[in-house]
């Protein structure tokens, strides 16, 4: 026996009181992403501990956040209704917003980690460079954002979820002559 009564408004959405993996493993990547990115800078700031040295969390940090991206792709293509194309769009402004977001708040902990360790020692601040590894990864999200962006807008999924078969649709522009 279900416990959704009738007036529930789980009931009327026809949704299941708890929720799909699809759901929730986009927004615990997020989490697991910025705690990694979080301990990546804290592990290579001056004062962080440098006797692991095999531990390499920039490439675990791209991973993920990679991983978080395809995931929210994977998730919002699987939806019921299908997005149009400026809600495609829209859909991937909101994306890199959170992209940048995560870059913006490792950049403002990277900043305060070195104000830190500057007002412990008593010497000026200086720029460090452990922060390009996180950029770099940032910056291939976004590509990635874009490129999939394009696929989803160049490519239908016909058939149904999960048919797995793509339909390309051919631009309205004239092919050229040649």
């Amino acid at each position: 026996m279900s416990s959704i009564s009738s007036r529930s408004p789980l009931f009327a959405a026809g949704r299941k009181p708890y929720a799909n993996l699809a759901d929730v493993v986009p927004g615990s990547l997020e989490v697991l992403v910025a705690v990694v990115g979080g301990l990546g800078l804290i592990h290579d700031s001056p004062a962080g501990p440098a006797t692991v040295a095999w531990l390499n969390l920039h490439s675990l940090f791209g991973f993920l956040l990679w991983l978080s991206v395809v995931a929210h792709f994977h998730r919002r293509l699987n939806l019921l209704p299908r997005m149009r194309s400026s809600d495609m769009r829209a859909f991937a402004r909101h994306l890199s917003h959170r992209v940048y977001l995560l870059l913006y708040g490792l950049m403002l902990l990277n900043l305060s980690l070195s104000a830190s360790h500057a007002a412990s020692r008593a010497v000026p601040i200086v720029p460090t460079h452990y922060f390009q590894p996180y950029l770099a990864c940032g910056i291939f999200a976004l590509i990635a954002i874009h490129v999939l962006t394009a696929l989803s807008l160049r490519f239908v999924i016909r058939g149904g979820v999960g048919n797995g078969r793509l339909t390309y649709f051919e631009s309205a522009s004239p092919k050229r002559q040649g």
